[in-house]
């Protein structure tokens, strides 16, 4: 009998433990899917709001931010540059000892322009200071250069993937190879 009561405790435990983490992860896909979405759609308010608050902080608060997203994107549109699709990949959630959650999230950026297109692997680094309930976003590009000042105090233990980019020229057609 208590043979029967351990195994069932463990298997309880298992699956609890399963379900809580699929709960983050299912908090953190709809999280990171509308950071992305505001990215494509130019939400700049909606991208400052899922960017992490120490980052925010340090870039010069919520309007300052605002202010830098808008113009770097104006910039991205003057060079005709515009997102076909953002997809993001499988990623594991880690906790670490000082309430900081994390996740390095995989993605891979398709932006066009009349010339052709822009494949770019790279990664959003996700965190969460209330156990899973609310995630916070930053690119690979602010995660490596703000890394050691926002995360000083934690252990960060990453693989994070390394940027991959390239550039798809688009074949331009004369009246002898216009295709059919």
């Amino acid at each position: 009998m208590i043979k029967f009561n351990t195994h069932l405790i463990v298997f309880l435990f298992i699956v609890i433990n399963s379900i809580a983490q699929n709960t983050y992860s299912d908090t953190i896909k709809l999280q990171a899917n509308l950071f992305v979405q505001a990215t494509k759609e130019n939400d700049f308010k909606t991208i400052v709001n899922y960017t992490n608050p120490k980052l925010v902080e340090l870039l010069g608060g919520k309007d300052s931010l605002y202010v830098k997203i808008s113009n770097s994107m104006v910039l991205l549109q003057q060079e005709g540059l515009r997102y076909k699709s953002i997809e993001l990949d499988i990623f594991k959630i880690i906790k670490t000892n000082k309430n900081l959650w994390y996740a390095v999230i995989p993605q891979k950026i398709i932006q066009i322009n009349s010339q052709g297109q822009i494949i770019t692997e790279t990664f959003l680094f996700a965190t969460s200071i209330n156990q899973g309930e609310n995630w916070f976003f930053m690119d690979e590009e602010r995660f490596r250069k703000y890394k050691d000042t926002l995360f000083e105090k934690v252990q960060i233990e990453l693989e994070c993937p390394e940027k991959n980019q390239c550039f798809i020229k688009n074949k331009g057609f004369t009246s002898l190879n216009k295709p059919n």
